[in-house]
Formats: C-alpha cells, structure tokens, sequence
C-alpha cells in the first residue's frame, strides 16, 4: 500500500484529469481494473489508500506520472502552471523512451566558459545563460561582504551568487530554441546548509532571450516533477548515444546496402 500521500489528493487529481480529458468516469474504472464507483468511494474521507498497482494503473490510463498524482495540485495550478506541468511529463517520457538528445555541460566546463572584451558593452560570454557581473559575497570566514566580478549563472534561487552542484544539460528544440536543466548551489555555503541546492530549468531562444520556467523550489507540484526529469536525464546520460547521421549509415548496414547514395543534382550555372 502506499503511505506517504493524501489519498484525497490523489482522487482530486485523479477526477480533474478525467474531467479536463473529457473522460468517463466509468470507463476510466474499467480500464484501470476497478469496480463501478471505486472512484467516488475512495474519494471519501478515511475511505483507505489505493494498492501502488492502482495508482500506476491510474497514472498509465490518464497518461501522467504516478508523482504527478501523488504531488501535484491540478486543481488549483494556472494555465500556464498546468503547461509546465505537462511539458515536465513530455520531457521525462521522452527521456525515458531515448528520443532525446540531451547534451551535458559539467561544472568545470560553466566555470571556464570563453570570454570576450567588447568595447562600450564590457564582458561578452559566449554562452546563453551566464552572464559578467559585478556585486557582494560574503566569503566563508568573513565578517563583512566583499565586491566582486565574475561570470556566474544568475539563478532564480540564490541570485549571482550560484555555483554549479553537478553536471547541467541543453536540449536544442524547434528553430534554435534550447532547454536547459541547471542543477545548482550557492557559490559559498556551509555542509550544514540544507537550503543551499536548487535545480531549475530555462530557455534560451533567440532573438528573445532567457526565460526561467520552473525549479524544484517553486511548489509542490514542481518540486518532485523537476527532481523526476533530473533523475532520468541523469540516467540517460550513462546509456550509449549514436548520433542520427551515424545511425543511418548504421541502418543501411544492418540491411545490407552497401551502396553510397546518389550525389545531389547541382543547379546549373546561370550565365549572369
């Protein structure tokens, strides 16, 4: 059985995405394994908990996480906060299913990223979400703050004075678009700091620019579907890759075409 959850915010969730996917109550039940009613039932209060095969059961037919069920509070997050919450789902499923190609930047890489002087524009950092800038820290030891100018992350967490905590990852989307998922830390913290670690995730597109979307510090309905997406990028990341260009070469093999393609037909010279 499961334990650590509200059973009532389960059946919350649980009828809101029956309801926002135009679903039928009952046919959800068939499909899931249980009896006419089980829905109503359990919603009620002390009614008990659903066995953990219930709740995948559930998470499987309305296409969500079962943390997604667990966490979230669908009916009273925003449209746009329900976005976010679907595209966190998307991100992991794909994830999970090696459709993506995430690509991974370690700390040490973040904290040497090239630089450039640019004459009345000061520092230019060739990278989409750090930036050069100058302000207070506090050292380690120290009583008084100190100023200071560097290239950092400019977090939703903890301001410029971020660290990197483990290796962060880029996904290029449509037209040039990059997720990013940053996984973060104060730049000076105490081990006793249980405050002083953050994951979040931006957006670079260009012509527009950084946008923060979500972070494991926002709510609940985040903060475990955020630690999930890390989780599984993180897994993803052991696995073997084989780039698309290779692999079709790769698959032509595997059939026994041995045989280069065609070169492409040139478009003749015009006389002027």
């Amino acid at each position: 059985m499961l334990t650590d959850f509200s059973p009532s915010r389960f059946f919350e969730n649980v009828s809101y995405l029956i309801r926002r996917q135009k679903k039928k109550v009952g046919e959800v039940e068939s499909e899931v394994g249980v009896s006419p009613g089980y829905i109503a039932r359990m919603s009620k209060e002390n009614s008990g908990k659903p066995g953990i095969d219930v709740a995948v059961k559930f998470a499987d037919v309305l296409g969500v996480s079962v943390d997604s069920l667990l966490t979230a509070q669908y009916g009273s997050l925003t449209p746009t906060e329900l976005y976010i919450v679907d595209l966190l789902e998307k991100l992991r499923k794909d994830t999970q299913a090696d459709k993506l190609d995430w690509k991974m930047e370690t700390p040490d890489q973040l904290e040497h990223v090239a630089t450039d002087f640019e004459p009345n524009e000061g520092v230019y950092v060739y990278h989409n979400l750090l930036t050069y800038e100058t302000f207070s820290e506090f050292p380690m030891d120290g009583e008084a703050p100190e100023q200071v100018s560097r290239v950092t992350f400019v977090s939703r967490a903890f301001g410029p004075r971020t660290g990197f905590n483990g290796p962060c990852y880029n996904l290029r989307i449509k037209n040039g678009s990059i997720i990013y998922l940053m996984d973060l830390c104060k730049s000076i913290y105490h081990a006793s700091d249980k405050d002083a670690f953050a994951q979040e995730i931006w957006m670079y597109t260009p012509k527009v620019g950084k946008q923060y979307l979500c972070g494991n510090k926002d709510n609940a309905s985040f903060e475990v579907l955020v630690e999930c997406l890390f989780e599984a990028v993180t897994e993803n990341a052991k696995h073997p890759k084989i780039n698309k260009t290779l692999k079709y070469a790769l698959d032509a093999f595997m059939e026994d075409d041995f045989e280069d393609d065609p070169e492409p037909e040139q478009e003749p010279e015009l006389p002027f």
